[in-house]
Order: C-alpha cells, then sequence, then structure tokens
C-alpha cells in the first residue's frame, strides 16, 4: 500500500533529524570540516651585506690584499637558490622557487630578498646554495622563480647557467690589467647549511630581519694573477672550478 502524503513528510523530517543531530548544525557538514586552518605566516626580509676588508664594498673602490695586490670590483653577480629555513624543533621550511639573482653592478644592485609567507615560529638554521641545482639548470621548460635566459647569467655557447660572475681590476707593483670570473658547471652546485648567529623569530604582522656577512676579499685566496687572470666555465679539474670554492667561501 503506498505511504500517505503525512507519513512521506514524517519520514522526511526523521531524516532531517538524524543528520541535524550527527552534524550538530546544518552548517557543521561542510567540505570546510575537512579543510585544515591556514597556518600563520610573516615575512623575512634577507640582507646580503658585502664587505671588502671590513668595509662595505662598493665598485671601482680599491682595496689592498694581504698578498699585496690591489683589487677592485666593477660587478659582482650570483645565484642564491634552494633557500630553507630550519626552526629550533627541527621543522624545514622550504622557500617556494627560490631561485634569486644578487647584483651589485653599475646599472643595478639587489642585495635583499625578501620571503613571504614563512610559517611563523623560530628559527635556527638556513640552508642555501650558490648557483642552480642539476634539475633547473639546463632545460627552459624548468624556470622558476627569477630564472630566466639572456640576463647575462647563462652560458652562450651551452645550455645552463652562470653560477657566479665576478669582474674587476688588479694591480701588482707596476703590473695592472682586468680579471674575469665566470663560473658555474652541474658538478660545483653544492647545498650548504649554517647555524643562525641569533635565532630568527618570525610573527604574523612583525617583518623580520635575516643578515649574512658576504666577505668579497675571500674570492682572491691564493690566487696569482701573472699565471692566470681569466677563469671562464668550471668543468671538473679545470681553473674555474679551481677558483669556485673562493667564491663560497665568501659565504658563512
Amino acid at each position: 500500500m503506498p505511504n500517505s502524503p503525512a507519513s512521506s513528510l514524517r519520514a522526511r523530517s526523521t531524516r532531517w533529524f538524524l543528520l541535524f543531530a550527527l552534524c550538530g548544525s546544518p552548517l557543521a557538514c561542510t567540505d570546510s570540516d575537512e579543510t585544515a586552518a591556514t597556518p600563520a605566516t610573516g615575512t623575512v626580509a634577507l640582507h646580503l651585506d658585502h664587505t671588502l676588508l671590513g668595509s662595505p664594498m662598493a665598485l671601482d673602490t680599491a682595496a689592498v690584499l694581504d698578498s699585496e695586490i690591489e683589487v677592485t670590483f666593477t660587478m659582482l653577480r650570483y645565484w642564491l637558490s634552494n633557500l630553507a629555513l630550519v626552526a629550533e624543533d627541527g621543522r624545514v621550511f622550504e622557500v617556494p622557487e627560490a631561485y634569486y639573482l644578487v647584483e651589485i653592478t653599475d646599472k643595478n644592485i639587489r642585495t635583499k630578498i625578501d620571503l613571504s609567507a614563512v610559517p611563523i615560529g623560530t628559527y635556527t638554521g638556513l640552508h642555501y646554495a650558490v648557483g642552480i641545482d642539476p634539475a633547473h639548470n639546463e632545460s627552459l621548460d624548468t624556470f622558476v622563480g627569477e630564472l630566466e635566459a639572456g640576463l647575462g647569467m647563462d652560458w652562450t655557447w651551452k645550455s645552463g647557467f652562470i653560477f657566479f660572475k665576478a669582474e674587476g681590476t688588479f694591480a701588482t707593483g707596476e703590473a695592472s690589467d682586468k680579471y674575469a670570473m665566470h663560473l658555474g658547471h652541474n658538478e660545483l652546485f653544492e647545498l650548504r647549511t649554517f647555524a643562525l648567529s641569533e635565532p630568527l623569530v618570525v610573527l604574523e604582522g612583525e617583518p623580520a630581519e635575516l643578515r649574512l656577512s658576504v666577505i668579497t676579499e675571500q674570492l682572491f685566496t691564493g690566487l696569482d694573477f701573472s699565471e692566470r687572470k681569466s677563469f671562464i666555465g668550471g668543468p671538473p679539474e679545470s681553473p674555474a672550478a679551481a677558483v669556485f670554492p673562493n667564491a663560497l667561501m665568501m659565504f658563512p
């Protein structure tokens, strides 16, 4: 025998009552219940403080090294990549698409990197690399962050990026000339980690600052420009590969 309209209404009412009882309210059984709350985040300004013999590095400003070689910079450019902040509890925040071009040239000075959406917390370490990891170094299909061809930081005769570029002048006694260091190769890529001298506290709504010292005279450690003044490339066992550790010594 078919159900009467009254019995159908009672059945529907019963179903709605059970649904309300299970959910607590009509709004409780929504997709938003399955979505975790967005974590609170803050921002970090990363400053790279370049010095030359204890003074702020400036283009075309001469400094006499312990080796009695007088040097200047007319250009300094490098890729800073794979940034990740290490929290005091061991958690690691990997900065998305972290490929940044740092440069001091006569056309542009860029020594500050703004990091956004950093989870709030206390950080005690930093992962980073000078250069580009092999996965992003040789394919136009993997350009992320600030990676781009045609910026003067990629090789003209092959695929891949110049990790580090420095140019300037040197003088030894009465002789003087220009030097050039254009360094980069997959074999040179190295992830580095260092402990912060002071904890970095990231709070919501309060910009934090992190300063790293870049000691540029380390670039010239052990170099004798009378033997070679141009270091280009970076394949293993090449002069360019041999000088790349000097570039890394500039950083913490």
